[in-house]
């Protein structure tokens, strides 16, 4: 027999050949089981009734005038907030309040058209920030983060109302104020989104403040009714709405089922090759700079051998999409 004069050559394109066949294997067998455990995980959240995608998270839309946010977004662009005074010392130093307080009630009498809407608002049971969910995420955002900012203008006047009313003694008043404060959080709770859940729960730290001030000294009204004193049945409805845990617990559910469909919408593009939209920033689908981004949020909204296998499938995304950025600390 023959022997061939270039065996070296011979066994170096054959070790090519099966390294090259080795990597295509482990491409299809990892694309597989990468496919599989993302589609496990979707099929687990259906399952749920939760929302996939971003735009699975469009509710129908309420009229207006049921429509507690539409008010609080007229509330906070009355006249009063075109220009509004440093409330601040007024809420957060008692004794600056007290010794001011012709001052205080001028801002408030200046308010009073938000306070009046911020009522009337408390007295709808639906609410709805009108987010568009058809947008990418970021442009769903964009919208409506100054109405969600105003809201912690909004309710510094109605901490200052419940403050100035509890100094005027008329406790009555300065409990409907803390509950006008109350129904702002919960507006804000049904906002589905993370951003509107912290400002919930800055607007629920502003109430407990004023509570905090106002309850060692609250007159509440016994068997002869006192003016300015808070009757038993509004005082318990304060009291159930402060240990109302539901809400907020509910809110952050929302929430973080919104930051998932959005991390999943973002991957997906990523896969297919498509752009990706940062607010005014436009990137490629093969920017480095967001991999360990995309790789962290995997790994906050997906269990840790799940997130790997959702930014494996990134990694090895049908039309080539290239992760730069990412390791195992995201998953440990």
């Amino acid at each position: 027999m023959r022997r061939s004069r270039h065996p070296v050559l011979k066994w170096t394109g054959i070790v090519l050949l099966a390294i090259v066949l080795a990597a295509v294997l482990f491409r299809v067998v990892a694309g597989y089981w990468a496919d599989s455990k993302l589609q496990a995980e979707l099929d687990a959240i259906a399952a749920r009734g939760e929302p996939v995608r971003w735009a699975d998270r469009a509710r129908p839309p309420i009229p207006n005038e049921q429509n507690a946010a539409e008010f609080y977004k007229r509330a906070a662009a009355t006249e009063f907030f075109a220009d509004p005074p440093d409330m601040n010392p007024f809420v957060y130093d008692a004794e600056f309040r007290k010794d001011n307080l012709q001052e205080a009630r001028q801002i408030l009498a200046d308010g009073a058209e938000a306070l009046d809407l911020c009522r009337h608002a408390r007295s709808l049971a639906e609410s709805d920030w009108k987010a568009d969910f058809s947008l990418t995420p970021d442009e769903t955002l964009v919208p409506l983060q100054d109405s969600w900012v105003d809201c912690q203008e909004l309710v510094r006047l109605l901490s200052l109302a419940a403050l100035t009313a509890h100094d005027s003694d008329d406790d009555s008043s300065a409990i409907d104020h803390v509950l006008d404060m109350l129904a702002l959080r919960d507006s804000l709770c049904r906002g589905t989104m993370l951003i509107s859940h912290l400002v919930a729960v800055a607007v629920e730290g502003q109430a407990t403040q004023a509570m905090e001030e106002v309850l060692p000294t609250l007159r509440i009204r016994t068997d002869t009714p006192g003016t300015g004193e808070a009757s038993p049945q509004r005082t318990r409805a304060l009291t159930a709405k402060l240990l109302d845990e539901r809400t907020p617990r509910d809110s952050l559910v929302r929430a973080f089922i919104g930051e998932r469909c959005s991390t999943f919408d973002t991957l997906d593009q990523l896969i297919h090759g498509k752009a990706y939209t940062v607010g005014a920033d436009h990137y490629p689908a093969d920017t480095p700079a967001i991999g360990n981004q995309l790789c962290s949020q995997a790994s906050v909204h997906l269990e840790p051998g799940r997130a790997a296998a959702t930014v494996d499938r990134v990694r090895l995304g049908r039309r080539g999409a290239k992760l730069q950025g990412c390791t195992g600390e995201h998953f440990s």
